[in-house]
């Protein structure tokens, strides 16, 4: 086993970060988890890992909507769950999208993993998105990616990479289960009658 690399460690610090941030709903998981995003494609790139390294990609500029959405002055957005329609249809875009961009990927390139990292993209641009707009569902997402992550990332022997989405299975689920009891109020108190 190799020593990870400064990059590395230093993308793990601030996706890190702005994971913790993203629980707590500051604004601040936004412009730190830009910073991770550049890391990170850096080193995918560099790893052959094609999909994840586009992925930083679409990152940043869903990092650049999250900044904008959570600063404006209606920041107090509630929070919602998808819908089934909703669920549906996100999940009939990640069988297209794994198919046929990890089909692609496998034939004409050296990919190490396509049609999984293809799944692993589409999944974690779903779930920032849902991020990015305060749904809760979100986190039930991130605890998916971040157990099948683990795997890959163990694979191509990015220990700290997965040691970090290990990690993150854990804030994800606490961020689930702390998202839900904030829907739960708010709506608790939505419903309340006016004195």
């Amino acid at each position: 086993m190799t020593l990870p690399s400064s990059l590395e460690l230093a993308g793990v610090a601030a996706n890190l970060g702005a994971v913790v941030l993203a629980w707590r709903r500051s604004w601040l998981t936004w412009p730190v988890g830009l910073v991770g995003a550049v890391l990170a494609a850096w080193l995918f790139r560099d790893q052959k890992l094609y999909a994840d390294a586009a992925l930083q990609g679409l990152f940043l500029a869903q990092g650049l909507y999250g900044w904008w959405s959570w600063r404006r002055p209606t920041r107090d957005v509630p929070l919602r769950y998808l819908t089934a329609r909703e669920w549906a249809a996100l999940t009939a875009l990640t069988a297209v999208a794994t198919a046929g961009i990890g089909t692609v990927l496998a034939r004409r390139t050296d990919a190490a993993a396509p049609h999984l990292d293809v799944f692993l993209t589409t999944v974690s641009v779903v779930a920032n998105q849902l991020l990015a707009r305060r749904v809760v569902d979100n986190w039930a997402l991130w605890v998916l990616v971040d157990v099948l992550y683990v795997g890959l990332y163990a694979y191509k022997g990015l220990w700290a990479y997965a040691w970090l989405y290990a990690v993150f299975i854990g804030i994800a689920a606490a961020a689930w289960a702390d998202w839900r009891r904030a829907c739960a109020a708010a709506y608790a108190s939505e419903a309340a009658p006016r004195a």
